[in-house]
C-alpha cells in the first residue's frame, strides 16, 4: 500500500526514486503545505503583519510555524 502510494506520488512529481534511500520527496511537494496554509483563517492577518513589519524595516521579512510557535525572522 505504502509503495502504490510512494509511486502515485512520482506519477505527479511529488516524489522521485532515488539509487541512496529509495525515494526522496521533490520541491513540489511544499505546493501541498502551501495550499493547506494558505486556506487556515490566519493566513490574512499574518499577510498583513508581514507588511507592516516590512513597512517599518525595510527589508525582506518572513513568518515561520515550528511546532506552533510563531517565529519572525528578519534579514539583511
Amino acid at each position: 500500500m505504502v509503495r502504490r502510494i510512494l509511486l502515485t506520488l512520482c506519477e505527479l512529481g511529488y516524489a522521485a526514486e532515488s539509487d541512496v534511500r529509495g525515494f526522496r520527496l521533490t520541491p513540489k511537494i511544499l505546493t501541498l503545505g502551501m495550499t493547506y496554509l494558505t486556506s487556515l483563517p490566519f493566513w490574512g492577518h499574518a499577510q498583513r503583519a508581514l507588511e507592516t513589519m516590512w513597512m517599518d524595516v525595510k527589508e525582506s521579512c518572513v513568518m515561520s510555524v515550528f511546532d506552533g510557535h510563531l517565529l519572525f525572522a528578519r534579514y539583511q
